[in-house]
């Protein structure tokens, strides 16, 4: 997934604060990855098209480069992790969003290791 671990716990963060009352921090996940998938069943995937000197480009999120399938990605990692709180035992949306958070955490280095590959 090419969203980083920042947009996702900002996107987190926001959808969190737009929590209304009468509703859960699980029916605002569920609504927006409904809508990500939903933009890719009508189409607007297309990243970019030029012919007849005539341009179309869509995407997501234009400033972070977000593509329409990396938005559905990531609110499905977002329930992925809202699951794994409520089998944790988080009750509440405070809880478990505190939970999601602690787990959505950048990565600051890796390196290859391939001293197991069989020759």
């Amino acid at each position: 997934m090419a969203v980083s671990s920042a947009f996702a716990r900002g996107l987190l963060r926001h959808v969190y604060s737009t929590v209304t009352h009468g509703a859960t921090l699980l029916d605002k996940l569920n609504s927006l990855n409904n809508e990500a998938v939903h933009a890719l069943e009508s189409g607007k995937v297309l990243q970019q098209t030029t012919g007849n000197g005539r341009s179309v480009t869509f995407q997501v999120n234009a400033n972070e480069g977000v593509t329409p399938t990396e938005m559905a990605e990531v609110y499905s990692r977002l329930l992925d992790l809202y699951d794994d709180a409520v089998a944790a035992g988080n009750a509440t949306d405070a809880t478990r969003y505190a939970y999601m958070m602690a787990r959505l955490k950048p990565i600051r280095s890796y390196q290859n290791d391939f001293s197991n590959l069989i020759r």
